[in-house]
């Protein structure tokens, strides 16, 4: 049986950041942040190590549903009465989105254009065990029926309610 799925965690919270410009005489030169570049060459690497593991391949050309849940704990400088708060601090969903699609463009899939679907969930901040770090858990679903993506998402949504 062909194998559609694919889930890995990225072991911090990051967004992409804002390209920068740089002058040299009458030239301009834009660039990507080294902080970001970094991150998108972590990203990238890990989603190559566990699809080497699964033994992912041919897929790429299929189209792709992405869900993202972000894991931000509370720091521990939180008043000890709060439990959990909604994780309203940066980085913003679409930046998270943009820094994880744009480190897997060409190795996940051949183009962002075949993303059909995509999910970002920022979960409540919580009080850490020893055992919890702040992360990133991605779970990419190769479609290979036209109904799939819809099916993905609702799973997902039930699956956050419960």
């Amino acid at each position: 049986m062909l194998k559609n799925r694919i889930e890995f965690n990225i072991p911090f919270i990051a967004g992409k950041e804002r390209s920068r410009v740089r002058r040299a005489g009458s030239h301009v030169f834009q660039y990507t942040p080294e902080r970001t570049r970094a991150n998108m060459q972590t990203i990238a690497r890990i989603f190559e190590q566990v699809a080497n593991q699964e033994q992912i391949t041919n897929l790429k050309k299929l189209p792709v549903s992405i869900s993202i849940e972000v894991f931000g704990y509370l720091p521990k400088s939180r008043p000890k009465k709060i439990a959990s708060e909604p994780n309203t601090f940066k980085p913003d969903v679409d930046n998270i989105a943009k820094l994880v699609m744009d480190a897997l463009n060409g190795i996940a899939y051949e183009d962002d254009k075949q993303v059909t679907s995509l999910n970002v969930t920022k979960r409540e901040r919580t009080r850490a065990t020893e055992q919890d770090f702040d992360c990133m858990s991605v779970r990419i679903t190769y479609l290979t029926e036209p109904n799939e993506a819809s099916n993905d998402n609702r799973r997902a949504e039930s699956n956050s309610r419960g």
